[in-house]
């Protein structure tokens, strides 16, 4: 790191990497590239389908926005809270999985 400080030149990605990591910021932070950012779902975006689903599972609002945020082959959204639901408890379920295949690791 001295060197490219000294020198200048052209690290790797890799390099930029483990200086960000060390840093605690993003490469696009180093390089001055854009930042990505969340953008929330507004109140428009979310379907009537959602909507309903929302009240009858008594969803968080980040739940709500992260279903929301999802982005359909075709741009086809679900139409009813019961697809809604499919969907939501497929990704509960995949958390699940995620947390077990860790463990088998340890």
């Amino acid at each position: 790191m001295v060197r490219l400080e000294k020198r200048g030149g052209n690290p790797s990605l890799e390099v930029l990497g483990r200086i960000a990591e060390a840093l605690g910021v993003t490469i696009a932070d180093l390089v001055g590239g854009p930042k990505l950012t969340y953008s929330a779902a507004t109140d428009e975006e979310v379907p009537a389908s959602l909507k309903a689903f929302a009240s009858e599972a008594d969803l968080s609002d980040d739940e709500v926005r992260t279903l929301a945020s999802i982005r359909f082959r075709g741009h086809e959204r679900p139409r009813s809270s019961s697809r809604w639901r499919f969907i939501y408890d497929s990704l509960n379920l995949s958390k699940g999985l995620d947390r077990d295949g860790d463990e088998e690791l340890d």
